[in-house]
């Protein structure tokens, strides 16, 4: 993993750290009050970038000039995946419900 100590003006700290999964994907490790969470880094994407962005957005967002780089494409296109997964809980839609009310 990858790891990141902020630290604010009053000296607190906090630590994220980035972890490269096998698949190929990447999950950010956050420590919130002694719990630990672990977040597709997709979702943390869709949560900083205006509401209206659309997810071919953000894959070119990432994959900018590297076009050609299969290693960065897969990896981002797992990202992609791992999002897509995500998003009907996101939306607190049930899978397969377009209705977008759940237990329909």
């Amino acid at each position: 993993s990858i790891s990141m100590r902020c630290s604010r003006t009053d000296l607190t700290t906090q630590t994220i750290h980035m972890h490269y999964l096998t698949s190929g994907s990447c999950n950010v490790r956050l420590i919130i009050r002694r719990q630990e969470y672990f977040v597709p880094v997709g979702i943390i994407l869709k949560a900083l970038l205006p509401s209206n962005t659309v997810d071919s957005e953000i894959f070119d967002l990432i994959m900018g000039p590297d076009i050609n780089d299969e290693n960065l494409f897969q990896s981002v296109a797992n990202i992609m995946h791992d999002l897509a997964g995500y998003e009907d809980h996101l939306l607190g839609v049930a899978p397969g419900n377009t209705s977008g009310i759940m237990n329909e």
